[in-house]
């Protein structure tokens, strides 16, 4: 059998360019990433009573959570390039496509430019930067019981989300960091929305069929079958939109954003509904899509709605 690696990309470039569509997919990340911290500025811009910043205080949000979760993905390569060559020897890395050593020289180059934009944005974001740089690097240690964390799929689950309301209390420092250096009454709303969404993201993007090929070792629906899996996806959902309404009430706003939050949030539970009925393989792609469809959702109505009922 010959892998993408053995033919077709010439150089460089155009293998990463293959690793990212199959490992980190720049279509999809980017405008989630953009959402979220376009979102976590303005939010905290909201929350704060304040007018919004100038475009400098989004460009450093979005730069250090690109840079963040490229570090954290490339963490988790390292930590599981061994067991990935035994258990998936097609994907990228382990079929040779990408060395995990240019890899890692990516996620080091992410780390410095992480640090260079929150130093001369505002010293202050060196702080929580060097909190998730830890938390980076605890992922590649596989916090030091890496067989616990594979075999427990709540540990790995909280192993990768619990980082993420961590990113975003830094994206939102990008906003009251420079302006107050207080953080704004509220924000842990903000905060536990985006540990839920966090969870979301993850399983949503780990469901499969029961009689798909892709039902291997590493998906909830494997670990903890699918209904059970699909319940959790769905719990998490009420979690979000619960933060999502308690963030609209230090705005007075609570009816508006319970009823954005339905708009959003049926669609997407009904979808889990038809893939619980009917679970096909061509639904699953349907699930991890509506995962992200609901994120995006969550946040760009806590960035748009205090401008439109304004």
């Amino acid at each position: 059998m010959m892998y993408a690696s053995e033919a077709g990309y010439p150089n460089v470039v155009a293998r990463l360019w293959a690793y990212q569509r199959e490992r980190f997919p720049l279509a999809i990340i980017i405008p989630l990433l953009l959402t979220f911290s376009i979102s976590s500025v303005s939010v905290s811009a909201h929350l704060s009573g304040r007018r919004m910043p100038e475009l400098g205080a989004y460009s450093a949000a979005f730069i250090l959570s690109l840079s963040s979760f490229w570090a954290l993905h490339v963490a988790q390569e390292i930590r599981d390039a061994d067991l990935l060559k035994l258990t998936r020897p097609d994907m990228p890395i382990q079929r040779g496509l990408v060395s995990i050593q240019l890899i890692g020289t990516l996620g080091a180059a992410a780390v410095a430019l992480a640090l260079a934009v929150a130093y001369s944005y505002h010293e202050f974001l060196l702080v929580p930067l060097g909190f998730v740089l830890v938390w980076v690097g605890l992922v590649v240690a596989g916090f030091f019981a890496p067989r616990l964390v594979r075999a427990t799929p709540p540990l790995h689950l909280l192993g990768f989300t619990l980082v993420v309301p961590l990113i975003d209390f830094m994206v939102t420092a990008c906003e009251w960091g420079p302006r107050s250096g207080t953080v704004p009454p509220g924000l842990w709303t903000f905060l536990l929305m985006s540990l839920a969404n966090g969870c979301i993201l993850e399983i949503g993007g780990k469901i499969r069929s029961p009689i798909s090929r892709k039902a291997r070792r590493g998906y909830y629906s494997t670990a903890w079958g699918l209904p059970a899996s699909l319940w959790t996806l769905g719990a998490f959902t009420l979690a979000a939109y619960g933060c999502m309404v308690a963030y609209g009430a230090y705005l007075d706003m609570a009816p508006h954003f319970a009823e954005a939050g339905l708009l959003v949030g049926i669609p997407f539970l009904c979808c889990l509904v038809c893939f619980a009925i009917h679970p096909v393989p061509v639904l699953e792609k349907t699930v991890a899509a509506a995962s992200r469809v609901w994120i995006a959702g969550c946040y760009a109505t806590a960035a748009a709605l205090p401008f439109i009922w304004d």
